[in-house]
């Protein structure tokens, strides 16, 4: 009876092994199988910035004057490509007489660009010569007010054919695009008004004023 126990205990055990081997058997071929469906990707690489060139300036000038000995002056730097005018000096003698200057706005970098604002006043102040009659003089060409009204001198900007003088609400968006060769036209007129009744007794030096015009990229 005790032989027949132990012989039944012996075969428990072995079938216990024989159980806990094949589910390590299992576990290993489960652990394989992982192994063989796992895989790692790279990607590895290098990339380089290239030099651009930003250049926005104005350049090519052509002037025009009405009237007798009328005359215009500006730094000729300017038709090499300049980003700014500071002298540009313009002579009137009487009613009628007037001169422009005409400017491109060139894009000649590889960044396309836009225009997001242009500031000025369009006011011009006036300086007369010494004397008895220096601020009635003033008065004469500049206006009796600060804001030129009753003027004889008139100062205008345009900006492809858009006035500009006192700032950009009316230009349009297509013409704020400045693509790579693009160019804009600008043109600043002074003008002795036909209109003027009155003429200053002596000479009125006259200041015009100050125009910028801020391009940006153009994302």
């Amino acid at each position: 009876m005790m032989n027949k126990e132990f012989k039944q205990s012996k075969d428990d055990r072995n079938f216990k092994t024989a159980v806990v081997i094949c589910l390590i058997a299992v576990v290993v071929c489960l652990s394989i199988a992982y192994a063989a469906l796992a895989k790692k990707l790279t990607i590895k690489g290098t990339a380089d910035v290239k030099k651009a060139s930003w250049k926005v300036e104005m350049k090519d000038p052509t002037s025009q004057t009405s009237g007798d000995d009328v005359k215009i002056t500006y730094d000729s730097k300017i038709t090499k490509g300049v980003t700014s005018i500071e002298d540009l000096h313009v002579i009137l003698r009487k009613p009628g007489d007037w001169a422009t200057l005409n400017v491109t706005l060139n894009n000649n970098g590889d960044i396309p660009a836009h225009l997001t604002s242009i500031t000025g006043n369009g006011i011009i102040t006036c300086t007369g010569t010494s004397g008895p009659t220096k601020e009635a003089d003033e008065k004469i060409i500049c206006g009796i007010d600060g804001d030129n009204t009753n003027a004889s001198v008139k100062y205008t900007v345009t900006y492809n054919n858009t006035d500009v003088t006192k700032g950009d609400s009316t230009v349009s968006l297509a013409d704020r695009e400045l693509t790579i060769g693009a160019t804009k036209n600008v043109m600043v007129k002074v003008e002795y008004l036909s209109t003027a009744t009155r003429i200053p007794t002596n000479e009125v030096h006259v200041k015009l004023p100050d125009i910028a015009f801020l391009f940006d990229q153009d994302v």
